[in-house]
């Protein structure tokens, strides 16, 4: 289901793409705006420790490679985030 979520939501034009991506909207006036968080199974562990040390839920996807695929992407992403 998440990744068809990502799916629409890259259609409709309300995904954002990357860690800083998601705390650059998730903070300040943008505070709020993000409904989901999704990361690769294989996200580098840096990433996952500044959203656990931010105490941020999020949804676990496939590996990256494979989500690059299923969502025919042209670039590596760990970090999904759904407006």
């Amino acid at each position: 289901m998440s990744l068809k979520e990502i799916e629409e939501g890259i259609n409709e034009g309300k995904v954002l793409f990357g860690l800083k991506e998601f705390f650059k909207h998730s903070s300040g006036k943008s505070k709020g705006k993000i409904k989901k968080l999704f990361v690769v199974k294989d996200a580098r562990p840096e990433t996952l420790k500044k959203l656990g040390d931010s105490k941020i839920e999020f949804e676990m996807l496939k590996d990256r490679v494979t989500v690059k695929h299923d969502l025919n992407l042209d670039f590596d992403c760990e970090v999904f985030s759904l407006k």
